[in-house]
């Protein structure tokens, strides 16, 4: 902030107003850099809005429009669509460093995945009543447990599909956030440079800090400065934490779910290859959770590692990785700024790093850490399993056998409900057993045992179904397939959300 300060100084031409004179471009004349530099942290350390025109938010479908452009992209006028307002929704603090496109991926399953599941099932289920009531072409196949051909379709699966993605990339949702790009602004100097100092109060008048989570994120001086400002004048529950990593997982799980689904409801049931396409599908699917949750664990086990030891010395800024050279001027250190406002919010730097090293971090990892997360998202990638159930339940419909549609019925919602993210439970389970075994360097051996231990819980529930379905019948054979993993599901459910990862953490520090 310092540095573009002193990089725009010479510009500015216009008188500024007695009570911005931090601001002022020409005050070579009226203080040394040591003067101008304390008058700035005077003015930070407070916390007060310049002009109340400076705090601004922009719709959050305007950070991801365009594919994310004002992510993407450092030129263009993004300011034009923010307006003043009384009160911020959301302060979005993310690290520059991390993937553009993961956080646009991270943002749009934010804040449009609980539109987007509600859509698509409404549609599967209108595409169900419709194929059922012959109003929708198809095809003739065997089904599973069938011997004879059905009038198969896969409506609910495509339509469902169809309407999930569409309102995942198009719905506009209309909470207002604060985003540097979109309010402050970029194309005027002296704008900008207000709108920068005015950073601070624009923290303190926002409900929640939304932290958009990456390894990079503890190591940016920046990123620190606003969650400091931020926890100046709020409580730890105004905290949010997204895991940058986990949309991607989910679309991921979608894209492999999606194609095994098509497998299973197109190819004839009784052909070899389609037997090898869906254990292809399932290996896939194996692999995908595997590495999502070693992933997971070891960033849950970083970011204890990182807040245990956090040192603002160690802390990066833009200035300090350039060398302070810019455009062959020299440029002024961001941290001395920034380290005097902590010293006079906290009283000390040695306090804010108790601070951030207990209270923070504490928070930080509970939310990273919390197995519900996983849950939901997990059961959100496996929406395509839940649509091919239900095109095998209008298909049993259609042929006037209400009892096999039911079997149907619930096969796709216990899949979808209690199976999957019991397997991914499983995992999660096996990886963060492993985690004081095997150091971060054997990430692979521990993604591998995630991969058996997800093949062996998936195999285990389809045998059990075969079992109760042959011994049985379809309906029986169903019901009591789903009530005997009730209870198993329940249990292990129970415990990944019971993990402590800080566990870790506490160990390294008592030692």
């Amino acid at each position: 902030m310092v540095a573009e300060l002193e990089q725009l100084e010479h510009e500015c031409e216009a008188p500024v107003p007695e009570e911005r004179d931090i601001l002022a471009r020409n005050s070579s004349d009226l203080f040394d850099d040591k003067e101008r530099t304390d008058d700035l942290v005077d003015w930070l350390s407070q916390i007060k809005l310049t002009d109340e025109r400076f705090l601004r938010a922009t719709p959050a479908y305007r950070v991801v429009e365009c594919a994310g452009r004002p992510l993407r992209r450092s030129h263009g006028d993004h300011f034009r669509h923010s307006q003043a307002v009384a009160e911020i929704s959301k302060f979005i603090s993310h690290s520059w460093q991390a993937s553009a496109w993961s956080k646009i991926w991270t943002l749009l399953v934010y804040y449009n995945w609980v539109a987007a599941v509600l859509i698509g099932n409404l549609v599967a289920c209108v595409a169900m009543i419709l194929f059922t009531y012959d109003l929708l072409p198809g095809f003739t196949r065997v089904q599973r447990f069938s011997t004879e051909p059905t009038f198969q379709g896969a409506w609910s699966l495509s339509l469902g599909l169809i309407s999930y993605v569409s309102v995942l990339l198009l719905r506009r949702p209309r909470e207002g956030v604060f985003l540097d790009r979109c309010c402050v602004n970029q194309v005027d100097d002296a704008e900008k440079m207000e709108g920068l100092i005015n950073m601070c109060a624009c923290l303190k008048h926002s409900k929640k800090l939304l932290v958009i989570w990456d390894q990079t994120y503890c190591r940016r001086l920046w990123c620190i400065f606003e969650m400091a400002a931020f926890l100046k004048t709020h409580s730890l529950g105004g905290l949010l934490v997204q895991p940058l990593y986990m949309a991607s997982f989910v679309l991921a799980c979608n894209l492999v779910n999606t194609m095994a689904m098509f497998v299973d409801l197109v190819l004839p049931y009784e052909s070899h290859f389609t037997v090898y396409m869906y254990i292809l599908g399932l290996c896939a699917y194996a692999w995908l959770a595997g590495t999502a949750v070693v992933h997971f664990s070891e960033s849950v086990t970083t970011a204890e590692q990182q807040l245990m030891t956090f040192k603002v010395a160690n802390a990066q800024c833009y200035c300090c990785f350039v060398g302070h050279q810019v455009n062959g001027g020299e440029l002024q250190c961001d941290r001395k700024v920034i380290l005097q406002c902590l010293q006079h919010w906290f009283s000390s730097i040695q306090e804010f790093e108790k601070n951030v090293q207990n209270r923070v971090r504490k928070a930080l990892t509970h939310q990273l850490g919390s197995a519900l997360y996983l849950y939901h998202l997990s059961m959100v990638g496996n929406l395509p399993l839940l649509w091919a159930q239900m095109d095998k339940a209008s298909a049993r419909l259609r042929q006037g056998d209400a009892e096999g549609a039911l079997a149907a019925g619930i096969i796709g919602s216990c899949g979808l409900v209690i199976f999957t993210p019991m397997c991914i439970a499983v995992v999660l389970l096996t990886v963060r057993s492993l985690r004081y075994a095997f150091p971060a360097s054997h990430c692979t051996f521990k993604r591998l045992a995630g991969v058996l231990a997800f093949l062996v819980m998936q195999l285990m529930i389809h045998s059990t179904l075969e079992l109760m379905v042959v011994s049985a019948g379809l309906l029986p054979g169903a019901a009591l397939w789903s009530g005997i993993w009730l209870l198993p599901s329940l249990l292990l459910s129970w415990c990944a959300s019971r993990l402590n990862f800080q566990r870790g953490a506490e160990r390294q520090e008592a030692a």
